[in-house]
């Protein structure tokens, strides 16, 4: 069991590439899956009609962001 799944949002991987629609699981305060992701969350977030825009931590609290889509 993951710790949290983001469920059905727009993933935007900062590569240019078209969004595409799909899951991203946190573990331990990191991201462990993108894509489809099986399995349950002990939290699950729809972000079905959001960006979710997985990327690096930095040192200031960045990491995964939720935003709604245009």
């Amino acid at each position: 069991m993951h710790d949290i799944v983001i469920r059905g949002g727009d993933l935007v991987d900062g590569t240019g590439a078209e969004p595409r629609v799909g899951d991203l699981a946190i573990d331990g305060g990191l991201i462990s899956a993108v894509g489809e992701v099986a399995g349950a969350g002990r939290r699950e977030i729809d972000a079905s009609g959001l960006v979710v825009s997985p990327g690096p931590g930095d040192g200031r609290g960045a990491g995964a962001h939720v935003r709604p889509a245009r």
